[in-house]
């Protein structure tokens, strides 16, 4: 069903180095931050290092999200020393599990031969897939265009962090908006990151692709 999976025939992905130009947003209505970003993936024994960096009202902003041994955390940090972000627990390991997914059906799609998923097709456009990682399942949706296009990624099982510092579950999707060839592999040229939020959907990520290497021999992390 998926026509995007024929280039990667014949690949291995063990490692993937990922560097996007980004937006985020807070909250609803607030400025965008612009965000330099740069992802190392390995999925052999499932990890996850996503690193950014950019400005706040002209202060140096960076930050830092591990996944390791199906446990995650984030930490993001204002001149070093003000805490901005930070989150750790049962909520934030599910949602980077479901992270690490999204990363395997839009940016390693040679990797989804894993004996770890399991597919159901729900109908001619729509694949529900199931990942488990250690103490983690995770289940999402892959949405397809007439042409066999990934063009979507849904699931409910990745938690939005709150101005309070809490987490609160609501629909997380990453929409794509057009493809590109980088080395022979077809990617995303952008994705969004969206919560449909009750009073309606909250974009607050932009991922533009900037560089991309698969088991690159010296990571760039």
């Amino acid at each position: 069903m998926w026509r995007e999976v024929a280039p990667w025939e014949g690949q291995s992905p063990t490692t993937i180095t990922v560097d996007f130009q980004a937006r985020m947003w807070r909250k609803p209505g607030a400025s965008p931050l612009s965000l330099r970003t740069r992802q190392l993936n390995r999925f052999a024994d499932p990890a996850r290092y996503f690193f950014l960096e950019g400005s706040m009202m002209g202060i140096p902003l960076k930050g830092l999200h591990i996944y390791e041994n199906a446990h995650a955390s984030m930490l993001v940090r204002l001149a070093g020393l003000f805490t901005v972000a930070k989150a750790e627990g049962p909520c934030m390991d599910q949602g980077e599990t479901v992270t690490l997914l999204n990363d395997m059906c839009l940016m390693a799609p040679g990797t989804l031969v894993d004996r770890r998923l399991s597919w159901k097709q729900l109908d001619a456009r729509t694949v529900e897939v199931d990942f488990r990682n250690h103490t983690q399942r995770v289940t999402a949706r892959m949405l397809f265009d007439e042409h066999g296009e990934l063009v979507n990624f849904e699931s409910n099982q990745r938690a939005a962090l709150q101005a309070d510092g809490s987490l609160k579950y609501f629909r997380w999707s990453t929409p794509i908006d057009g493809w590109q060839s980088i080395d022979g592999f077809r990617l995303p040229t952008m994705a969004r990151t969206i919560y449909d939020y009750p009073d309606g959907p909250f974009i607050y990520g932009e991922f533009h692709l900037v560089a991309y290497r698969m088991n690159p021999s010296t990571p760039l992390i």
